[in-house]
């Protein structure tokens, strides 16, 4: 992800900042060192052992504590296609303003880092998303009582769909028959980074496996509401503010500027590509569970992105317009792009696509 500094702590984190310099530390050094050890291109140290966060001496009830709970909770996949050993596996929060977060695994250990200076950034776009909710989303909302806000409910969003991602490439390196060594996410759009077929493939990947994660937790979280509010306004809602929640996280990777569209280049596919097929697959996964009959998705996704565009507020809303043009004007580029890719996919294993 991006190199982008935010500096200072949001309300999110300030109450718990100074718990996490106590320093407590429970991690076995093996995945400190391998933490410690990442290297940028320059070969300079990404991190030093005073960024690291013990979060695990956090108060019962924080919400940073109760995100890396579903992380470690989750981390063992109910499929054990898709699992990873607890033993070999750690999470890192760390005191960094940049907007980052990456997966990485040498040899059977694997660990997944996110910068607080994501976090950061993240609840502020969500605090701005959610002030246009009119009053009968709020109640819906407000029924549900594992989800107390909209804000809580995107926030979940955002970061489930961070940690699913993530997730989706260590499977990919589980499963890969050459180990990489370390995986570290660009997003700094220069003719340095030239076009990797694979590198493309393993993003999609990663996205369409976070997608499906998510579209369950969406189902879930309707399932939760009292019978009288599970209607089609419900769900529709909770899609609408998934994609709200997917195009707030690409925003903010990309430093709130929307790049020119582009699509055999670079190490990743464009956001608006991203975007697209995750929101799609979304609306596929929840209509197929509830048996929609409609076979055309087209309607529920241009339903759906109109009342993202409802939930956003000012500068974003204006990038999220700038968004739907530029998905508007390239969707034959777009389709054409995703069928060249799915052309090539099965030379490479460890795709999660592969396994199904």
């Amino acid at each position: 992800m991006p190199s982008r500094n935010v500096g200072g702590h949001s309300p999110f984190t300030q109450s718990a900042h100074h718990l996490f310099k106590i320093k407590i530390m429970q991690y076995e050094n093996t995945f400190i060192n391998m933490l410690l050890s990442l290297k940028d291109d320059k070969g300079d140290s990404f991190y030093k052992d005073a960024d690291i966060f013990d979060f695990k001496s956090l108060p019962n009830g924080s919400p940073i504590l109760q995100y890396t709970c579903f992380i470690y909770n989750n981390i063992f996949h109910k499929d054990e296609r898709f699992r990873i050993e607890k033993e070999n596996f750690e999470l890192f929060l760390t005191d960094k303003g940049t907007v980052d977060a990456f997966a990485c695994s040498q040899q059977q250990h694997k660990i997944i880092v996110i910068n607080l200076g994501l976090l950061n950034v993240l609840e502020k776009g969500v605090k701005e998303c959610c002030q246009n909710l009119d009053e009968t989303i709020k109640e819906i909302l407000a029924k549900d009582n594992k989800m107390s806000n909209a804000e809580s409910l995107v926030f979940r969003f955002i970061t489930f769909f961070v940690f699913f991602h993530e997730l989706g490439h260590l499977i990919q390196y589980k499963n890969s028959s050459n180990e990489i060594g370390q995986k570290k996410e660009k997003y700094n759009l220069t003719n340095s980074n030239s076009y990797s077929e694979l590198m493309h493939l393993m993003e999609i990947d990663a996205d369409l496996f976070a997608a499906q994660n998510l579209a369950n937790f969406i189902i879930h979280s309707w399932q939760q509401l009292p019978s009288e509010l599970k209607s089609t306004l419900a769900i529709d809602t909770m899609i609408a503010l998934g994609t709200a929640s997917i195009f707030l996280l690409f925003f903010e990777l990309n430093d709130r500027v929307w790049p020119d569209m582009y699509f055999f280049s670079f190490c990743h596919p464009h956001p608006t590509i991203r975007i697209s097929y995750i929101v799609d697959l979304m609306n596929k996964h929840v209509a197929n569970h509830f048996q929609s009959a409609e076979s055309n998705h087209e309607p529920q996704l241009v339903k759906t992105f109109e009342m993202a565009s409802a939930l956003i507020n000012t500068e974003e809303k204006n990038a999220f317009k700038g968004y739907q043009m530029q998905y508007s004007n390239s969707t034959n580029k777009i389709d054409r792009y995703i069928k060249t890719l799915s052309s090539t996919r099965e030379k490479y294993k460890q795709l999660i696509q592969n396994y199904n």
